[in-house]
């Protein structure tokens, strides 16, 4: 629904809830944790243009979080 601002703010809300979870129940130790934590620290930074009362911003924050996440499998198995 990216013609919705709505939509963005729901899931927003979601995204940060299950965002935080990882961090409460992360056990990962030594390297691969700081990379972990590399890799999503990014992502925190789109929840707020994410959730935006601009459209155009919602959209282009829901598309950087896309080619976000597309990279993972580059660095993670």
């Amino acid at each position: 629904e990216k013609e919705d601002l709505k939509a963005y703010t729901t899931l927003t809300k979601s995204l940060k809830s299950e965002f935080s979870m990882v961090f409460e129940k992360c056990t990962m130790k030594g390297e691969s944790h700081n990379q972990l934590h590399n890799f999503l620290i990014p992502i925190n930074d789109l929840f707020e243009p994410l959730a935006s009362s601009d459209l155009k911003e919602c959209q282009e924050s829901y598309d950087k979080l896309n080619k976000h996440l597309k990279v993972y499998q580059t660095y993670f198995k």
